[in-house]
């Protein structure tokens, strides 16, 4: 008995290590999810956000859930809000918003409710470079290639507002024109240190605007 006895704090550590490895180990269960790119959603998007408030306008486009990594997502949301819902309490504005979630098997859901003006950007307007090609552009820069090829299992994230400044504090030398913000995130896994990179694109010419990557 004393034999077997000395061997349950072995078992309980080797129980705790593999318990903590398990959680640091992704596994990619998403890896057959439909994804579609930005502007096929939005045409979704903006039929639903219309038929909500004639006009509505859009402010902020982002990648959520699932990514495939070139540009494409399971989820697309969209930010909009109406100027004619207009609320004024204690010098604040308020306009009702709505977010549209809109899914690659063209399924959607929508969230509403008012919010400040100072929580949201200018309206977004026409864009024309699509979430797929920004990412494409993206790639193409030497250091996002030299980051991807050492971290190649990092997240993506992705976001579409009008930018007043670059993370550098510089001034958007084209503040009339919505910008892709695309970002790569790698925890590290167990003992490395957390690595990311940041491009910003202008959504209408594909111009680079600032690269940053930790490299």
């Amino acid at each position: 008995m004393r034999d077997k006895m000395r061997y349950i704090p072995i078992i309980v550590i080797i129980i705790l290590l593999l318990t903590t490895l398990s959680g640091c180990i992704e596994i990619n269960s998403d890896e057959e999810k439909e994804t579609m790119p930005a502007l096929q959603a939005y045409e979704i998007a903006e039929e639903i956000a219309k038929e909500w408030y004639d006009d509505s306008v859009l402010v902020l486009v982002g990648l959520g859930g699932y990514s495939d990594g070139r540009g494409g997502a399971h989820r697309w949301s969209f930010r909009y809000y109406s100027p004619s819902t207009l609320i004024i309490e204690d010098n604040v504005s308020y306009y009702k918003r709505m977010y549209i979630y809109v899914y690659a098997d063209n399924e959607t859901e929508t969230q509403t409710a008012y919010i400040a003006k100072s929580s949201f950007s200018d309206p977004i307007g026409n864009w024309t470079i699509d979430s797929d090609e920004a990412v494409e552009i993206a790639k193409q820069i030497p250091e996002i290639e030299s980051y991807l090829d050492e971290y190649s299992r990092a997240s993506l994230g992705m976001t579409l507002k009008m930018w007043e400044r670059l993370p550098d504090g510089r001034e958007n030398p084209n503040q009339d024109s919505a910008t892709w913000s695309i970002g790569w995130s790698d925890s590290g896994g167990i003992f490395g240190d957390p690595a990311h990179a940041r491009v910003f694109i202008n959504a209408n010419t594909g111009e680079v605007l600032y690269v940053d990557a930790d490299i």
